[in-house]
């Protein structure tokens, strides 16, 4: 995740994280609730750029059926007296089927006593924190292996990436290019922490008149140039010295590339137990993830080293 945001991990010992009974019996979860909320959105960067579905929130059931728009018809000539063409009304229905997501601790009563830090609040953004990884990675997952285009670094094929073949300008148009002729608007790339050193190294982003401004590096936005947003995520990783950044578009009526759809939000559960002194805190959503469409997604495939 973004460095800004990392939570240290600062373990007792191997059962890290406990607390006693009289602690948590004065915590409200409500308040849990919302501070893992807080740390969990603070975390996210790819899954922020797909529409997000809480239609399943207000009603009973476990699978959101959502219909996707297709593309429109082109008009034709019309010939007096003659009946218009009737045009298909293209569409396509994706179906959200969320399944439960969750991170647990225990919390020790003589750790509680004997640790320097507040570890109910160091708890939470553990919570927070993990449960986030996980929806980022499976976001970063789905769009990746369902992306509808493709390119490669220098043109070249993907097995064939040697140290040479950075991600550069080119390659973003191209990306960008690939998403357009699908009749799709570009507007975000993220890519991996070793292509945003290429990037950034890059004569274009170095020169303010050109990049637009020095944007800070803040919150995985690296700025904006080429007409998208770019950001950056370490959860992009390196494969055999080989990294693929995601380029996303959205549809002319403004639908996203991807949607998280989740059927409860983040909450936290505790539960006592007095023999073995320890309360067990775990933290829970339920979710999923689908690409609505596949051609508004293009990958780059670059030389990565990190």
């Amino acid at each position: 995740m973004n460095e800004q945001y990392e939570i240290v991990d600062r373990a007792i010992d191997s059962n890290g994280f406990m607390t006693s009974a009289a602690s948590a019996a004065y915590i409200n979860p409500e308040v849990w609730n919302k501070d893992v909320l807080r740390f969990k959105e603070a975390q996210l960067v790819i899954t922020n750029l797909g529409r997000q579905y809480r239609d399943l929130q207000a009603i009973a059931g476990d699978t959101l059926n959502i219909t996707v728009d297709g593309d429109a018809a082109e008009a034709s000539d019309l010939t007096e007296s003659t009946d218009a063409t009737i045009s298909a009304l293209t569409m396509t229905q994706i179906a959200f089927t969320p399944t439960e997501r969750g991170v647990a601790y225990q919390v020790h009563d003589k750790e509680r006593r004997r640790t320097f830090m507040d570890l109910m609040a160091n708890v939470t953004s553990k919570i927070g924190y993990g449960l986030a990884l996980k929806m980022e990675k499976l976001v970063i997952a789905t769009v990746t292996s369902d992306a509808g285009n493709s390119v490669v670094a220098n043109g070249v094929v993907a097995s064939a990436i040697a140290s040479s073949d950075e991600l550069d300008e080119y390659d973003v148009l191209s990306a960008r290019a690939e998403i357009k002729k699908d009749h799709f608007v570009p507007t975000d790339l993220v890519v991996s922490v070793g292509q945003e050193k290429s990037l950034l190294g890059n004569t274009l982003f170095n020169n303010a008149d050109k990049f637009g401004a020095r944007d800070v590096v803040l919150g995985g936005k690296i700025g904006h140039a080429f007409g998208v947003d770019i950001y950056w995520s370490d959860l992009i990783t390196a494969t055999a010295s080989r990294s693929k950044a995601l380029m996303f578009g959205k549809s002319r009526t403004g639908e996203e590339a991807f949607g998280v759809c989740a059927i409860k939000d983040p909450s936290v559960e505790m539960q006592r137990e007095a023999l073995g002194r320890y309360t067990s805190i775990i933290g829970v959503e339920d979710y999923d993830v689908k690409v609505l469409h596949a051609n508004a997604i293009c990958t780059i495939e670059s030389y990565d080293a990190y």
